[in-house]
Formats: C-alpha cells, sequence, structure tokens
C-alpha cells in the first residue's frame, strides 16, 4: 500500500507499529522506552527544532494523554530518553549505541538529516532495531532507487509492506493498492494501477496544470 501523511501521522503509525513489533514478545511492561537523538546545537538544530522535534514530542504527549500505547492488553506510557547529536555524526552514532546498548530502550526514531540517516543506520541494523527515516532524492539518488528495489523483494517474499512516500509515481508502480490522503482524512483509494490511470491522481501528484484538491474530483466523479 501507499498513501500520503503528514510526517507526524507517519511517525506515530510506523512508530507505535514497530514499538508494538518490538515489545510483544517481552514480559509485561510497565512502559514502552523510545529514545532519539536530535540536533539541539549545531546547524541541523533550524530543521530538527521545526520539522522533526517537535513532532516527536507532541506524539508523546497524545500518546500518553490517551492513556499510552496498547501492549499485552493494557496501555502503558511512553517513557523516553533523549540525546543532542550536536549536528555530528559520530555524536549520533554514540547516542545510538548508547540508547540501545545502555538504556536499553525499546525503539529508536531516527534523528534529523540524510547525512546524519546515513552513519546511523549500519548500527541500527546491527543492533536489530528498524531505522524508520526519511531521506532526500538530492543527497542520496542511489539509496533511493535502491531503496523501492528492496521494497519490491520485501513484497514478492510475502511480507505486507505499508509505504507513505512523496514520490506517487514510483508509489504507485510497486503497490498493490493506494489510499489518498487531503487534509488529514482519506479522500480516495484503489488499486494502485487505477489510481495511478486516473487524471485527478495525476494532476495532483504526477504533474500538471491544475491544483485543485484531489477530493473535488473524486466528489464530482
Amino acid at each position: 500500500m501507499t498513501g500520503y501523511l503528514t510526517r507526524r501521522h507517519a511517525v506515530a503509525l510506523l512508530a507505535a507499529a514497530s514499538c508494538l513489533a518490538a515489545a510483544a514478545s517481552a514480559q509485561a511492561q510497565d512502559s514502552i522506552k523510545i529514545g532519539y537523538a536530535i540536533s539541539k546545537t549545531g546547524p541541523n538544530t533550524g530543521g530538527a527544532s521545526i520539522t522533526t522535534l517537535p513532532n516527536y514530542q507532541l506524539w508523546v504527549k497524545e500518546v500518553n494523554a490517551a492513556g499510552g500505547i496498547m501492549l499485552s492488553g493494557k496501555r502503558v506510557p511512553i517513557q523516553i530518553v533523549e540525546y543532542d547529536d550536536r549536528s555530528n555524526s559520530e555524536e549520533a552514532v554514540k547516542a545510538v549505541e548508547r540508547l540501545a546498548t545502555q538504556d536499553k530502550v525499546d525503539f529508536i526514531l531516527p534523528p534529523w538529516s540524510t547525512g546524519l540517516n546515513l552513519a546511523v543506520a549500519p548500527i541500527m541494523n546491527r543492533l536489530g532495531y528498524p531505522h524508520l527515516a526519511v531521506t532526500s532524492l538530492g543527497l542520496s539518488p542511489l539509496m533511493c532507487k535502491e531503496l523501492f528495489s528492496a521494497l519490491v523483494r520485501v513484497r514478492e517474499s510475502g511480507v505486507g509492506v505499508l509505504l507513505v512516500e512523496q514520490n506517487a509515481r514510483q508509489s504507485l508502480a510497486i503497490a498493490d493498492r493506494g489510499y489518498l490522503i487531503e487534509t488529514g482524512r482519506i479522500v480516495g483509494e484503489g488499486a494502485a494501477a487505477d489510481l495511478r490511470d486516473d487524471p485527478a491522481v495525476r494532476r495532483a501528484n504526477l504533474g500538471g496544470a491544475s491544483k485543485a484538491p484531489i477530493s473535488s474530483s473524486f466528489q464530482a466523479s
């Protein structure tokens, strides 16, 4: 599947799902421990403080206000462990290793910036943590290309994949089904091939003159 969500909703959905998967086999827990290294100082501070850190904090606040994450039939609160990576790849790697080996967190959220995510990816893999992160086509085109190839291989192995992606053309090319989300609500869904050929979807996501909301086109049809 492929969909279009805000960054906050994507983080909430994927992090919650992964936390449940990671902790499901554990014994009864009083909390879910989630950690992250984020740029609170250094040149990355501006981007991290606008696009990532507030969303992490808001998600934790909303989930805990609702009673926490459902785990083994009961809700448990989220406990956060946070480190400043100082906008430095070495610091980010050290922080991730500390989160895994010393703090024993259940799940690690990614840092801000493609560069730092590329730096921590090997250690996340080695330590057995899923790495859920966005990347930039301009900074890592080969990685983006390989990502879609890897998703195809995962799908062909029989494992279900939920893809939240802005590249509608490539996403719909490998997906079986798609959901279109606009201003927080689902405005269209269907087989990926049908969405790929739909004029409204093509105008809104694949390039075109009209920038009318997708919802108006689907309602009209």
